[in-house]
């Protein structure tokens, strides 16, 4: 942030529009929240037909930068013990960041044309369980729709404005 103290403009951009993160700033945050909608009974029939009674969603970063996703056989090693604690996995949010799901018998949400739909993909997270994300912020759709989740992150990335290098050592550390 100290950039932001000296100058009113963006270093890499150069903008002056700065939008600072919803949980650095939530007094102010809060004046101009919005509550999504609830998904359409109708999609929420839908989604009831796609999801089990006790499944968990699973949002896999698959992103192109600096090795920051995690490999393939982690995610089948957590469908694994998932699969044992007697929980269905559906694969969630959109392919273009998103890795395929290294598991054949796991239905992959992200790769179908459903998934472009946000009521559709709401619906699917209002009837999991919980969800699981990686350095993602898929957590507000679990958050927005009630739905417990559990979120692998360091607190920089959740409380300030972004990346800084301190934040990798602490993510793999979390997840090794």
């Amino acid at each position: 942030n100290e950039w932001r103290q000296k100058t009113s403009k963006c270093p890499c951009c150069r903008s002056t529009y700065m939008c600072r993160s919803i949980f650095s700033d939530v007094i102010n945050q809060k004046k101009t929240a919005v509550t999504i909608p609830k998904p359409s009974l109708e999609n929420m029939e839908w989604a009831k037909k796609i999801v089990g009674s006790n499944t968990v969603g699973i949002f896999a970063r698959g992103r192109k930068t600096y090795g920051r996703n995690l490999p393939p056989e982690f995610y089948t090693s957590l469908i694994q013990i998932l699969h044992q604690m007697g929980y269905d996995v559906i694969w969630l949010e959109e392919k273009q960041s998103t890795q395929p799901c290294p598991v054949d018998n796991v239905l992959d949400f992200s790769r179908m044309n459903e998934s472009r739909d946000l009521e559709k993909t709401l619906a699917i997270v209002s009837n999991l369980q919980f969800t699981v994300q990686f350095w993602t912020a898929s957590t507000r759709l679990a958050g927005m729709m009630g739905v417990p989740f559990l979120l692998f992150e360091s607190p920089e990335q959740i409380y300030c404005s972004g990346f800084t290098p301190a934040q990798e050592g602490k993510r793999l550390e979390l997840t090794s």
